[in-house]
């Protein structure tokens, strides 16, 4: 037998000795106490002819009938049940720790580790963040060492039915204005007539009898509402707001309310001038374009023209602004853009500038927070990428001129999903309204 069986099997003596010598005690303390009480008087004329034998009721030699005999016999037998007890217990343990010694050591085995950008992140937390991302309804997100809120991802829900669609608490300070009668929409526009020298961006909403937002226009000023919602954008790319604009706006809104007798009903909590400055780090974290590059490779240049009929075949289009451009309609009918191609020498592309000259390098370009389904739109990217790059003999290169080998393009991917996940925990949803006003 080994010294660690031996040592259980001494503790497990000692704890039946201990356990004997307590119910030893406890007995000879209850055998002390009942002769105190029920001691012979010594001289008394109602005794004289009965004699209690208090040796006998100790020994439990008198008959079944006194319940301090009844009680000493039950406690005798309650010390030996705990005592068989307590050995039989013993006994198990001991045989079921000589079985688990003898049954060999399984090593667990380890779980895979994915790398993310610089970070690495388990298999269990991505699929925990893809079962989130899953009820919010959306794609290809995995975890990331961000903080995630998952009261976050009710975003969708955040602007309920009382708010318009085009506010979101996550980037606007919104003030619901409740007014005791109908008033029309010229009326409710001269909030804006007030704010006119903000550094963000406010916007005027107001509710017909049809429970149906509008936004405040010329259009509507002959319109009846019942109530109002005045809204502060707090941050964009340019910073956040200003505390001056902010107390302005504050103020506005409470003019307006007592000049129409209305009651004000802040959305949101805390104090908005902080909220400002978290949301515009929160914009500094997750704002990223993904940008890599098509340089000549061993045949030199390429010109112009062959550049422009891979592109246009690609689905690119030529814009004004010099660049060619990879574009949806979105639901709502409006024109998104996806990703961008542009000369890597800052001379924007023109039709005769490609009809004449060579091209020595293009980039490619996805502005992250812009585009939904930026995973889907990187791969569409990467794809027209690689077949510009067999047809112009070219090579496709990092900011840092390395080659941008699989590896590196799925370690990219890696971290757009980072970036989505993060954006989607803080209820801004990539390529949606908020995002696309927040990202401006």
């Amino acid at each position: 037998m080994t010294d660690l069986q031996l040592a259980l099997i001494g503790l497990g003596v000692l704890i039946i000795v201990a356990i004997v010598l307590f119910n030893w005690w406890q007995e000879r303390k209850f055998r002390t106490d009942v002769a105190q009480r029920f001691d012979e008087p010594r001289q008394d004329a109602l005794m004289e002819e009965f004699h209690f034998d208090s040796d006998a009721v100790l020994k439990n030699e008198s008959p079944p009938g006194p319940a301090t005999s009844q009680s000493v016999s039950a406690e005798s037998m309650r010390g030996e049940e705990i005592v068989n007890t307590t050995v039989n217990e013993v006994s198990l343990a001991i045989q079921e720790f000589e079985r688990d010694m003898a049954e060999p050591y399984q090593e667990a085995p380890p779980v895979p580790v994915q790398e993310v950008g610089d970070s690495t992140e388990t298999a269990n937390e991505i699929a925990t963040a893809d079962e989130l991302a899953e009820e919010a309804g959306l794609d290809n997100v995995v975890a990331s060492d961000a903080e995630f809120n998952l009261a976050a991802f009710d975003s969708a829900d955040m602007n309920n039915a009382k708010l318009p669609a085009s506010v979101n608490q996550q980037i606007d300070l919104i003030a619901l204005l409740y007014l005791p009668e109908p008033v029309t929409g010229a009326a409710l526009n001269e909030f804006l007539l007030i704010l006119a020298d903000l550094d963000k961006p406010a916007y005027a909403h107001g509710l017909d009898s049809d429970d149906v937002w509008h936004l405040l226009t010329s259009e509507q000023e002959g319109v009846e509402f019942t109530r109002a919602a005045y809204s502060l954008q707090l941050a964009d790319r340019s910073g956040f707001v200003s505390k001056t604009s902010l107390r302005s706006f504050q103020q506005a809104v409470d003019s307006m309310a007592g000049k129409l007798g209305a009651q004000v009903e802040w959305q949101g909590s805390g104090d908005p001038w902080l909220f400002a400055s978290e949301l515009d780090q929160f914009c500094a974290d997750v704002d990223k374009m993904v940008g890599f590059h098509l340089v000549q490779g061993d045949g030199g240049p390429f010109t112009g023209t062959k550049f422009r009929g891979l592109a246009e075949a690609s689905g690119l289009i030529l814009k004004d602004d010099g660049g060619f451009h990879y574009e949806s309609e979105s639901e709502s009918g409006s024109v998104q853009r996806l990703f961008s191609v542009v000369n890597r020498d800052n001379n924007p592309f023109n039709a005769e500038m490609l009809r004449t000259s060579v091209i020595h390098g293009i980039s490619f370009q996805l502005d992250i927070p812009r585009v939904k389904n930026c995973i889907e739109v990187f791969n569409q990217m990467v794809l027209v990428a690689r077949q510009m790059e067999n047809s112009l003999n070219a090579i496709l290169v990092d900011d840092k001129g390395r080659p941008l080998g699989e590896m590196q393009v799925e370690k990219i991917r890696q971290q757009l999903k980072v970036i989505h996940a993060k954006m989607v925990a803080r209820g801004v949803v990539p390529g949606s309204d908020s995002a696309l006003r927040l990202f401006s």
